[in-house]
């Protein structure tokens, strides 16, 4: 069976949109230690204990641990909790300031809370404008760009069946149930490349199409992911 032309566009449209949706992730590289700061409430004596242990274990460098000044956890209260102002106030500028007059800014890139921090930020108030602006954005996902995903869904669903009459289609059209309909027919098409179309015409011809989509995607600043570059020997 050949790919037609609209279904090679409608293919390499898929790649994309699995993109945007997030449906690809890169795997996560394991720290060094030079990549590590660690943060401690200079009120709180068993959490600074407590990092310089973990640096001696995990061999951070020497200096990483950045000391700011926070009440003291009290057991009578919720001492997880910090507000948006306090940690604008206290813990923003002294950790940016840490990481730019140390040179540490293009460094570290995970800093690690201990014993005595705050474990959450309370909710921040939102503007009455910037709730406008989402109620209208929300609307306009339901009604202009859920039904155009719908479509493209169930094209992509048709594509799928198409090459394989077992194909068996997901259900429901909110966001979420469309992303995995979506991946459940793209792997349906992996499946079927990987069967044995990938060594005809018809894989490079497909694959051309993924591969000129996911090159846009690149351009676009969106970190690309699909089908390998050469068909399997």
């Amino acid at each position: 069976m050949t790919l037609g032309a609209s279904n090679v566009r409608l293919f390499s449209f898929a790649l994309a949109l699995l993109l945007l949706l997030g449906l690809f992730s890169s795997p996560a590289l394991a720290l060094e230690p030079d990549q590590i700061a660690l943060l401690v409430n200079k009120n709180v004596p068993e959490g600074r204990k407590l990092a310089e242990f973990y640096a001696q274990q995990r061999h951070i460098p020497d200096g990483r641990i950045i000391e700011v000044d926070l009440p003291a956890p009290d057991p009578a209260s919720f001492p997880e909790l910090i507000t948006p102002a306090m940690y604008d106030a206290r813990v923003v500028p002294v950790v940016r300031d840490f990481l730019t007059k140390g040179g540490f800014d293009r460094k570290v890139i995970c800093v690690v809370s201990f014993w005595g921090m705050p474990l959450r930020i309370l909710p921040r108030e939102i503007p009455e404008l910037a709730k406008a602006e989402r109620t209208a954005l929300e609307a306009q996902l339901k009604d202009e760009l859920t039904p155009k995903l719908q479509r493209d869904v169930s094209a992509m669903e048709a594509l799928a069946r198409e090459l394989n009459p077992k194909f068996q289609a997901g259900a429901g059209n909110e966001v979420p149930q469309l992303s995995a309909r979506l991946s459940t027919a793209m792997h349906a098409l992996y499946v079927w490349l990987d069967a044995g179309a990938h060594r005809s015409a018809d894989w490079h011809h497909a694959a051309g199409g993924v591969r000129a989509a996911a090159a846009r995607e690149r351009a676009a600043g969106i970190p690309a992911a699909g089908l390998p570059t050469h068909p399997p020997a």
